[in-house]
């Protein structure tokens, strides 16, 4: 097909154009819009940008009958369009609007007359051009022009704007130019400057990220967690980080007017949007630390309702340390998600060598406390070295409930259960059983000498009664029984007392019994023994003896009786000294 023929439309081909769903393939119908009997093949061509499509409609369109085909003789040529009585060119710039007058929908001009309007329709349009030309837009405001829905889109414009540009009804002031295939070059050029005004942006807004003043934000942080926790909330300073992904962070985080529970960092995620709250996707608490008498309100933030209007998706610990009785339980970390109905699931902590595990579950009322640790020692005084022990409870607000205490320690167990106290004033309750403890292990770990040796068996209540729990370990009172099986005593030779029937003092020996008991009665002066009784063999003791704890002096009387095969010889000892070197001697009136 040569590149200088000239088509036009036929009667059917306008008809088509018009009713607009004769004709339904798009480049079929672009084509035929474009053919105006003014513009040759090859400027088709150029315009269309696709010489092989274009082609290819043009034979079908005069295939159907809806353009005139040059080989039939029914072509128009160059000069025959040059002999038409055209006026002046219509010429429309963006300054200068000009007047067409306007003719009715249904109007039927002639052919001549028809393809005149087409040729000066096209004419204004091309004059009209120029003035686009200048009207260059920056490449970031076309970025979502490159997305394959919006290309379908401009291709959808094109054919309404080449549509309205041949068939218009109105013509306005400024007529937008024909859609020009974008060369190689082109496309660089834009993708340069489009990847330039991106970079600038990305590091725009990293600047404003680092300069922003998040500090500013400190007191609404503040007044949202006082809500959130029930108490006054202080932070120490407010910023953003970046790792491992971007999240405020407030500095030295206290809570309390004499503060109970620090942090060293709180680590907020907020929902995307939102840089303050309420709802947060994740919570990360690092370095926090539970002062004593702190525990119980602690536990109290645990519960489904004390969120109030906020709430986390996730909470993270790291670095938990709660002080108790003179001690600390410390490293502890976990983790917990939480449920935006019922509020926050089981919270799991470990410490960092895994010899201690707590596992904390929100209920109705109160929070359940689950604990298990081998090989374990109490972090308060008495410093017991438990192998296995299991804690069960429930932790409300102004008390702490034991239901269950489980424990393996020094080749013997330990039960029982127990209650603590604090809301108007601190209390404690156990009731203890033990069986067949190690004497020589047990009482270093009470802070006693090793006197005695074998494996000893009882029960025990503590008591106690403070104002405040941080008092409470001082307080203590410890009343029990009991009973040691084949031990011994050591530095104390009850029958060489006996035998050598002098008044003066005896250091030193071993005393062995088939068994050994009594009652007990501690408090923080003393450790009172009393109705003790002894039977090694033919020898038999009674007596009672008291122990002061800040000196660990001894202080006692015992009867001690050795039982022969024709008498029985019979004593009063005297017990002083020390707990390291006792004295023993028989009394005057023995």
């Amino acid at each position: 097909m040569r590149d200088d023929l000239i088509y036009a439309k036929t009667p059917a081909g306008e008809e088509a154009v018009q009713e607009r769903t004769r004709l339904v393939q798009r480049n079929l119908r672009m084509v035929l819009i474009l053919v105006d009997g003014v513009v040759n093949v090859g400027g088709l061509k150029k315009e269309v940008g696709d010489p092989a499509m274009v082609e290819s409609a043009l034979a079908e369109l005069e295939r159907l009958g809806m353009i005139r085909s040059p080989e039939s003789g029914t072509a128009v040529d160059q000069s025959e369009i040059e002999t038409w009585p055209v006026a002046e060119p219509i010429r429309v710039t963006s300054a200068e609007p000009v007047e067409i007058p306007l003719v009715q929908a249904d109007t039927v001009f002639d052919e001549e007359t028809a393809l005149q309007i087409q040729v000066a329709t096209k004419y204004a349009s091309r004059q009209a051009e120029p003035a686009q030309k200048g009207n260059w837009k920056s490449p970031l405001t076309d970025i979502s022009d490159w997305f394959e829905a919006a290309r379908k889109e401009r291709a959808l414009a094109r054919e309404e704007a080449i549509y309205e540009e041949a068939y218009g009804k109105e013509v306005v002031d400024e007529v937008a130019p024909l859609p020009v295939k974008e060369t190689g070059v082109t496309l660089v050029f834009r993708w340069s400057w489009l990847l330039v005004g991106a970079f600038g942006l990305v590091a725009a807004s990293l600047l404003t990220l680092l300069l922003f003043p998040y500090d500013s934000y400190r007191p609404e942080f503040e007044q949202r967690l006082s809500r959130a926790v029930g108490d006054e909330v202080k932070v120490g300073q407010v910023r953003l980080a970046f790792t491992p992904y971007p999240v405020m962070v407030l500095d030295r985080v206290s809570v309390g007017s004499d503060p109970y529970l620090t942090a060293n960092t709180v680590q907020l995620q907020p929902e995307f949007g939102s840089i303050v709250g309420p709802r947060y996707r994740e919570v990360v608490l690092q370095g926090v630390r539970v002062k004593e008498g702190g525990l119980g309100k602690f536990s109290a933030w645990l519960l489904p309702a004390a969120m109030g209007d906020a709430a986390a998706e996730r909470i993270e610990i790291d670095g938990l340390a709660i002080d108790l009785a003179g001690g600390a339980i410390e490293g502890l970390r976990g983790s917990a998600r939480v449920d935006a109905e019922h509020g926050l699931d089981k919270l799991i902590l470990r410490s960092a060598t895994n010899d201690l595990r707590v596992e904390v579950t929100p209920r109705a009322t109160g929070v359940g406390l689950d604990l298990s640790a081998t090989a374990w020692a109490l972090p308060f005084d008495p410093r017991l070295q438990f192998s296995f022990l299991e804690l069960r409870g429930e932790l409300v607000p102004g008390r702490l409930t034991l239901t269950n205490i489980d424990g393996r320690l020094y080749d013997g167990s330990l039960s029982g259960d127990g209650v603590i106290t604090w809301a108007q004033e601190s209390t404690v309750t156990m009731r203890l059983a033990f069986q067949r403890l190690a004497s020589e292990q047990l009482l270093p770990a009470l802070g006693a000498q090793p006197s005695v040796e074998g494996p000893v068996s009882g029960r025990v209540q503590v008591g106690g009664r403070a104002v405040a729990v941080t008092g409470l370990d001082r307080e203590l009172r410890l009343d029990g029984i009991f009973a040691v099986e084949r031990g011994s005593l050591r530095n104390v030779d009850l029958a060489e007392a006996i035998r050598s029937g002098r008044q003066t003092t005896l250091h030193g020996g071993t005393t062995r019994f088939q068994e050994f008991s009594g009652a007990f009665a501690a408090d923080p002066r003393s450790l009172r023994f009393s109705g003790l009784r002894l039977s090694s063999g033919l020898l038999r003791m009674a007596g009672d003896l008291t122990v002061a704890r800040d000196s660990g002096s001894l202080s006692g009387r015992a009867g001690v009786e050795m039982r022969g095969s024709a008498v029985a010889a019979k004593s009063t000892v005297i017990v002083s000294g020390s707990q390291r070197e006792p004295d023993i001697r028989l009394s005057r009136g023995g």
